[in-house]
């Protein structure tokens, strides 16, 4: 018989003619995860015709996947009791119900583990929770790490942090649908785009010790890394004909979207043809000069269409303030996107600056520019530094996340 384990997510799902769906990743992980488990996912449902529809790219749940509806109202009343009856949990955080569930699970003392896909302080810097809130996660973070019987986390600095709490720590694979397959094989997609249209429509803003260190790839050592003595000579004028920058995550403070405004402005003022083109849930506030350059692409639908998205553009630039370590990282390099990101978190101990990406510190606009002229004008460096990002992402496509954290959940048989 199959172990039953309670998931308690911090993602939305939605309901659609009686179907229920998740985001891609999330999705597309736990269907695969249900084919040796019995999972029960408990979550905020939003109904049919929800906006959030329109704002994800989503995945169906495969019928195997119970669901359980959870709202503020009644989601102590229905997590004890869900709790009760399960064999363990499987706790996604950050997210409130997460935290509740825990505090819940002092009653019946059942097996837990964590996937914790940020750093917890941080989410809570960044959005705006009540007090209240604040204040039991942070009283409350370092017991739930500690008592869990192993947790997952995205990155190495997530890693270093939390495995002084918990020698039961690993850094997971990425939870997302890539593979091999999907690389881009094409010798320079920078060149690639000709139109200045994307597939896609587009859409203005109105305004406004577990552990083993064979489980995380050593993708960053010295031998897979291609160096090129002259890269550093750059040429006078930018080889493309229009610069298409490209951002996909939720267009949010926390990711760092504010730094594209400035960004625009210095590019305008150099006389640069570009386009910067978001693909994610939300929209930002953006000067009516500058409107013509900012677009926020509809939804895409499918892996596929996602792909096609990166392959339309010729630069992907990811600013965030805080992360695990982003998904979208490992996409842009497997399409061979050359990437300007972000010295914080667990970037920088996979992203090397001037090797497999341009690094920046936060909110340093006048670095983001520099590193766009230096990828744009050299094509060198720029050659470099996408055939090491294709090189560091390949172990990360060649393995697989279901059959990592299957070893551990057996464990607590």
């Amino acid at each position: 018989m199959k172990p039953k384990i309670l998931v308690i997510l911090s993602v939305i799902s939605y309901l659609n003619k009686k179907d229920y769906y998740l985001n891609r990743n999330t999705a597309g992980y736990l269907n695969n995860l249900s084919k040796f488990y019995e999972l029960e996912l408990c979550g905020l449902c939003f109904g049919e015709g929800s906006k959030e529809k329109n704002e994800h790219s989503w995945i169906k749940l495969n019928k195997k996947i119970k669901i359980c509806e959870i709202n503020k109202k009644n989601s102590i009343f229905i997590l004890n009791k869900k709790i009760k009856n399960a064999d363990c949990l499987y706790i996604f955080l950050p997210g409130p119900f997460g935290f509740l569930s825990y505090l819940l699970n002092k009653i019946y003392h059942k097996p837990y583990f964590l996937y914790v896909g940020s750093d917890l302080k941080d989410i809570l810097y960044y959005h705006d929770y009540p007090l209240w809130y604040k204040f039991l996660v942070r009283l409350i973070e370092k017991n739930i790490i500690k008592k869990s019987r192993f947790a997952q986390v995205e990155g190495q600095a997530l890693f270093e942090k939390y495995s002084k709490l918990n020698k039961n720590i690993f850094v997971n694979y990425p939870m997302f649908d890539f593979n091999v397959k999907d690389i881009n094989k094409t010798k320079d997609p920078v060149l690639i785009p000709k139109s200045s249209t994307p597939f896609l429509d587009f859409k203005i803003p109105s305004s406004s010790t577990i552990v083993d260190a064979h489980l995380f790839p050593s993708t960053t050592s010295p031998q897979t890394l291609v160096k090129s003595r002259n890269s550093e000579q750059s040429q006078t004028k930018f080889n493309y004909k229009k610069l298409k920058i490209l951002f996909v995550g939720i267009i949010s403070r926390r990711k760092g979207v504010y730094n594209f405004v400035p960004l625009a402005r210095k590019l305008k003022k150099k006389g640069i043809d570009f386009e910067i083109n978001f693909l994610g849930k939300g929209s930002m506030d953006v000067p009516d000069n500058l409107k013509k350059n900012f677009n926020f692409l509809n939804i895409a639908k499918n892996k596929k269409e996602i792909i096609k998205i990166y392959r339309q553009h010729n630069l992907f630039v990811f600013p965030t303030n805080s992360e695990g370590f982003p998904r979208v990282l490992y996409e842009a390099m497997s399409q061979g996107l050359p990437i300007i990101t972000t010295r914080v978190s667990g970037i920088p101990y996979v992203m090397k600056h001037k090797e497999n990406c341009f690094l920046v510190d936060k909110d340093d606009v006048d670095g983001i520019l520099e590193g766009v002229e230096k990828i744009m004008k050299d094509k060198q460096f720029r050659d470099r530094i996408i055939k090491n990002s294709l090189e560091t992402v390949k172990p990360f496509l060649e393995n697989n996340i279901v059959e990592q954290i299957k070893h551990y959940i057996d464990k607590l048989k």
